[in-house]
């Protein structure tokens, strides 16, 4: 049996977060993706022009260097 961990404001709130906005994702509508960088408390938000829902398939160096942009700077 799995112990549920509850989150709290100063442990989960207190890891920065970067959304990547896909802006040719068919799945998740930009509007949605805005939704949820408003709602989650993004510290940054980057975009992926062309990306779809699987970036690292329709865009995979965009993606990586966006990833290694965001874990140079939250290093």
């Amino acid at each position: 049996m799995i112990l549920a961990t509850k989150f709290s404001t100063e442990r989960y709130g207190s890891v920065k977060r970067v959304y990547v906005i896909c802006n040719e994702d068919k799945e998740i509508a930009e509007e949605f993706q805005q939704w949820m960088i408003d709602n989650i408390g993004a510290t940054e938000v980057k975009k992926i022009k062309g990306a779809d829902h699987m970036a690292m398939c329709s865009k995979p160096a965009e993606l990586f260097h966006c990833l290694l942009e965001i874990a140079n700077e939250y290093d």
